[in-house]
C-alpha cells in the first residue's frame, strides 16, 4: 500500500480463478459475446456447449459451463477471464 501526493493509495492484489471454464454461466457468456461479435456468431458459440453427450449407457445434458476441445473454448475462456479482471478492479 503507497500513498501518493494525491490522498489515493495503489494497492497490489493477485487472484486465483480455479476452474472457471466449468463456471461460466452460458446466458451470461451469450450476453457478453454479443457485445463483441455478431448476434449470429454469439448464437453459435454458446449452442455448441449446451448439448446432449452420450458415451455408451452414460448420457449427460451440459447447460453449464464450457466443454473444452470446441473451436471457440480458449477464445471464451480468455475473454470471460478478461471480463472477471475487469470486475474485480473495477474501471477506474
Amino acid at each position: 500500500d503507497v500513498d501518493d501526493n494525491s490522498g489515493e493509495s495503489v494497492v497490489m492484489m493477485q487472484s486465483q480463478f480455479e476452474k472457471m471454464y466449468e463456471k461460466i454461466d452460458l446466458t451470461l457468456l451469450n450476453r457478453l459475446l454479443r457485445l463483441i461479435v455478431d448476434h449470429n456468431i454469439a448464437d453459435y458459440m454458446t449452442a455448441k456447449n449446451n448439448v446432449s453427450i452420450s458415451f455408451k449407457d452414460m448420457m449427460h445434458t451440459n447447460s453449464y459451463g464450457l466443454i473444452r476441445g470446441l473451436q471457440f473454448s480458449s477464445f471464451i475462456v480468455q475473454y470471460y477471464g478478461l471480463v472477471l479482471d475487469l470486475l474485480v478492479l473495477g474501471l477506474t
